[in-house]
């Protein structure tokens, strides 16, 4: 619990050099329990494997991010554009600017 009372659900690993590392999943108000348990254990898995649980998590915020602002550029200005102007918009949002927030990337 937060000192502002709000909850959230996060999960503790710990480094080789025995650095404890505490990982936010989010809020309680946004995920169950059991959706919480099954993103602790995917962390567990990236930790288990050597990778930053941490980055993990801040890179899906991340994406989600840019994810919402291209969707907004889409609703919001693309119409203003001429077509040929929108499909080379379109072209360099998914060749250039969501490549690198996509997992895996």
């Amino acid at each position: 619990m937060q000192p502002s009372g709000a909850k959230s659900y996060a999960v503790a690993f710990q480094r080789p050099g025995g650095t404890k590392v505490h990982v936010t999943i989010g809020s309680a108000d946004v995920f169950s329990a059991e959706a919480a348990r099954e993103q602790a254990r995917k962390l567990r898995a990236i930790h288990d494997a050597g990778q930053d649980a941490r980055a993990h998590m801040q890179g899906e915020r991340n994406a989600q991010d840019m994810a919402a602002l291209v969707k907004l550029w889409e609703e919001g200005y693309r119409h203003t554009l001429k077509p040929s102007s929108q499909s080379s918009y379109g072209s360099i949002i998914k060749a250039i600017i969501l490549p690198p927030w996509e997992p895996g990337w």
